[in-house]
């Protein structure tokens, strides 16, 4: 698998972030049209599946922070740094 996909000046565009974002758009995809045949209303499946992206993100990062509690206890200007946040 090619690490990223392509290079524009220093930037680069790693395979794994296009993947992710593809298998969400999918993922989104596949439960829109299955509520509609079920009978269900796709704006609340459309925002429910934004809810779960969100809170994946959220947890992911709550995760982070948890597992290396100790050096942002001792590193508190690192806990909202832009690094810590992307």
């Amino acid at each position: 698998m090619l690490p990223y996909l392509f290079h524009l000046g220093r930037y680069a565009q790693p395979t794994y972030g296009v993947m992710a974002a593809l298998g969400l758009i999918v993922g989104l995809w596949v439960v829109f049209r299955l509520a509609r045949q079920q009978g269900l209303d796709p704006d609340k499946m459309w925002n429910l599946g934004a809810l779960a992206i969100l809170s994946g993100i959220i947890g992911a990062k709550l995760l982070m922070i948890l597992v290396d509690l100790n050096h942002y206890l001792h590193h508190l200007d690192e806990l909202f740094s832009v690094d810590t946040l992307l």
